[in-house]
């Protein structure tokens, strides 16, 4: 037999991956893959928490930086030049976040927190949660030629003529981040004795850091909310539903869905209106409760619930996109995750003040548990937290 055959019949021998084999094959890098991508989005969501974390202890520290520059007095709910106000403290702080070109347009006069501002318009990566993909979703980011101070139009307004303008909240910045309403359920308009950053919109006042006698370790200042996407969305409010969520908070528990969902039928047929989805989170400058505050009521992922519809009184609650908890910020700038099922008393307790005839303050120890202690400022508990 010649050589060139010798070799022609070697390699006719020769066998490659058999169909069965191949699949084998395929099916074993599938299992691989369906392994190991749950500890990639793992790791991905740590690293959105690690940053979610930092970014809340940037507002605490700016916080503390206003405080330094303002004789130890904490930014109120309303605005520094006027009383009668409607700005959150995220307006007092922007020059401590680095935002002094924001700063710049904010008027020396008192203005609504309605009105269109520059300051208050367009994505801010500081408040946004990378968790939370819809507080950086702000569709128009562009300064408005027409734009000048108190003039409300149908471009760039958010109530005209007496109504909700849709096309004016787009250029609204967006947040992820909430300021502590503590442990009393009040009027947005009205004192609050409870938490670190009083009302100023019909009593001008402020406090000092000395007024905090349970501690800045010990006291909330920030928590998360996340933007919902929904009309069921577990971050939308449940409003006008009557005096009985805040005689009673735990009735807002009914609408609780799963998940990051609220119990549609329930919600369905509550009387109430949920339309507060579209407003919850999207304007950092407004006092009213359905966008900058929540209450240490209810455990951290539960439904919200109002009274009425933007002013509240109502169990607003905190929430995220991270599994099992929120991130918090206390006074002493520090940040914890704090748990879904951290301790939180009595949820029937009247929830504004400590009974419905004594209703203009909350004085003692808080009726909702751990939770409720690391809210008020004056509780005189010894919360520890988990």
């Amino acid at each position: 037999m010649s050589e060139q055959s010798q070799i022609t019949k070697r390699r006719s021998g020769l066998q490659g991956f058999t169909l069965v084999e191949l699949l084998v094959v395929i099916a074993i890098i599938g299992i691989l893959i369906g392994l190991l991508l749950p500890a990639v989005q793992a790791a991905r969501e740590a690293a959105r928490r690690m940053s979610c974390t930092n970014k809340l202890k940037q507002i605490t520290l700016a916080l503390h930086t206003y405080m330094d520059a303002n004789s130890s007095a904490l930014p109120n709910y309303g605005s520094d030049t006027a009383p009668g106000g409607d700005w959150t403290p995220f307006i007092s702080i922007l020059p401590y976040l680095e935002q002094g070109a924001r700063w710049n347009y904010i008027p020396g006069s008192y203005g609504a927190a309605w009105y269109y501002c520059p300051g208050w318009a367009g994505a801010m990566d500081v408040l946004c949660c990378p968790s939370d993909s819809a507080a950086s979703q702000v569709s128009k980011t562009n300064i408005p030629a027409n734009w000048s101070w108190g003039v409300q139009n149908t471009e760039v307004g958010w109530h005209v003529g007496g109504s909700a303008n849709a096309e004016g909240l787009n250029y609204s910045t967006r947040h992820s981040y909430v300021f502590s309403g503590a442990d009393y359920l009040n009027y947005s308009q009205y004192w609050n004795n409870r938490n670190p950053f009083p009302t100023a919109y019909t009593d001008r006042r402020w406090n000092t850091i000395a007024a905090l006698t349970d501690g800045t370790s010990n006291t909330i200042f920030l928590s998360e909310r996340a933007v919902p996407t929904s009309k069921y969305d577990i971050g939308s409010i449940v409003s006008n539903l009557g005096i009985s969520v805040v005689a009673n908070p735990s009735l807002c528990m009914a609408y609780k869905g799963s998940g990051r969902f609220l119990n549609q039928s329930a919600v369905d047929n509550s009387g109430g209106m949920t339309i507060l989805w579209e407003y919850t989170g999207r304007r950092m400058n407004c006092y009213y409760t359905c966008y900058t505050l929540f209450y240490t009521v209810l455990a951290p992922n539960s439904p919200s619930c109002s009274e009425t519809a933007v002013l509240g009184p109502g169990p607003v609650s905190a929430n995220s996109y991270h599994a099992g908890g929120v991130n918090i910020s206390l006074g002493d700038g520090s940040v914890r995750f704090i748990s879904d099922t951290i301790d939180t008393g009595d949820t029937t307790a009247y929830g504004q003040g400590n009974s419905a005839s004594q209703n203009t303050g909350r004085t003692g120890k808080s009726p909702f548990g751990v939770w409720g202690a690391l809210g008020s400022i004056n509780g005189g508990e010894t919360a520890v937290l988990p």
